[in-house]
């Protein structure tokens, strides 16, 4: 299957046509593509996911439970973006896990590990402000620009993502 200019490959099944049980290979979904489909807000930078992925849900609740483990690649036409993601969602304690995961562009470097809407360990490092503007978009607070700028600096994180998924808490 190609949609959205990636390739999907793999198997589902529908038993007793109550529950759908999904499980296969991702192959070239763009950064910037799914972003897309989330925010409004643009990045600097694109790479390219693929890896594997299962995923299983009830028509009748809101019970999806999605694992995917990706590699992040540079696309030509960008700026490069590379890394690891070991990815687990559960719709029903809205928890979103990362497994030892890390996200890196020329100017900034990301890792996290643990659980949104739990514990989330992030670490991170920038020396472009801009950069940090796409995974910004998804709060409630988003802004749309930020309100300083870096000269010749550079800013680090290392703290703790605390609370429920709706309403996150950075230590």
């Amino acid at each position: 299957l190609r949609a959205a200019g990636a390739t999907v490959t793999g198997e589902a099944s529908l038993p007793g046509w109550r529950r759908l049980q999904a499980s296969g290979r991702l192959q070239d979904l763009h950064i910037r593509q799914v972003l897309g489909w989330l925010t409004s807000e643009t990045a600097p930078w694109d790479g390219s996911l693929t890896g594997t992925f299962d995923a299983a849900f009830s028509f009748a609740q809101p019970d999806l439970v999605a694992r995917a483990v990706l590699t992040v690649a540079p696309v030509a036409e960008s700026e490069a973006v590379e890394g690891h993601l070991d990815l687990a969602f559960d719709q029903a304690r809205e928890e979103l896990s990362f497994g030892s995961s890390s996200v890196a562009t020329p100017f900034s470097r990301e890792e996290m590990e643990g659980v949104l809407g739990r514990d989330l360990r992030v670490r991170g490092s920038t020396w472009r402000l801009e950069d940090v503007l796409p995974v910004l978009a998804f709060t409630q607070a988003a802004p749309s620009e930020l309100p300083l700028r870096l000269n010749n600096g550079s800013v680090s994180v290392d703290g703790r993502v605390r609370g429920a998924m709706a309403d996150p808490e950075f230590t």
